[in-house]
């Protein structure tokens, strides 16, 4: 067991501890799975998508790769602080053989927390945000929604594909962004 040094208990943690990226959107912090993040970028330059859905910012060239740019304050329903996506940062997940971009407020810190930590979602949380949340943790004052990247991407999916999609949506991430690469490719 570690030793106090100056008088504090250091923070330990173990291999069983789960890892997040915290973001914040708002006033509120959520934490991604880190094994689920790629990259974190501020996207410089993105090409607007025509007919694609609010929560779709546009698309991107990141190292080759065609990135679609997820406006996260659309999809949570929270006002971003800062209104020009283009200066937002972004985190870089992959869902399935895509790469999506969710742009936030703010990227903060990558934090260690054990299984017992986290807790299921409160009763009154966001239906929206319980349906694409793994679980909530308290941190030192606030709360912090864990959300799960594949249920995120699905719900804004189902969105861009319209009511009744269903399975499609969760089957076939490639029909949005591949109609998203081709606008990006010619513009």
């Amino acid at each position: 067991m570690n030793t106090q040094q100056a008088g504090k208990k250091p923070a330990e943690t173990t291999e069983r501890d789960a890892k997040y990226v915290t973001i914040r959107l708002g006033g509120q912090v959520f934490g991604l799975p880190i094994g689920r993040v790629e990259d974190v970028f501020v996207p410089d330059n993105f090409t607007h998508v025509p007919l694609a859905g609010r929560a779709v910012a546009g698309v991107l060239n990141l190292r080759g790769r065609i990135v679609t740019a997820i406006d996260l304050s659309e999809v949570m329903g929270v006002p971003a602080l800062n209104d020009t996506q283009a200066l937002r940062p972004a985190v870089n997940v992959q869902y399935l053989t895509e790469s999506y971009g969710l742009l936030t407020d703010t990227v903060g810190e990558v934090i260690s927390l054990g299984a017992e930590r986290l807790g299921p979602n409160p009763v009154n949380l966001n239906k929206g945000w319980a349906r694409i949340s793994l679980g909530t943790a308290m941190l030192e004052d606030e709360l912090m929604v864990v959300l799960d990247v594949d249920a995120l991407i699905q719900d804004i999916l189902g969105r861009e594909l319209g009511p009744g999609a269903g399975m499609a949506a969760q089957n076939s991430a490639s029909a949005v962004t591949g109609v998203m690469a081709s606008a990006g490719e010619s513009a």
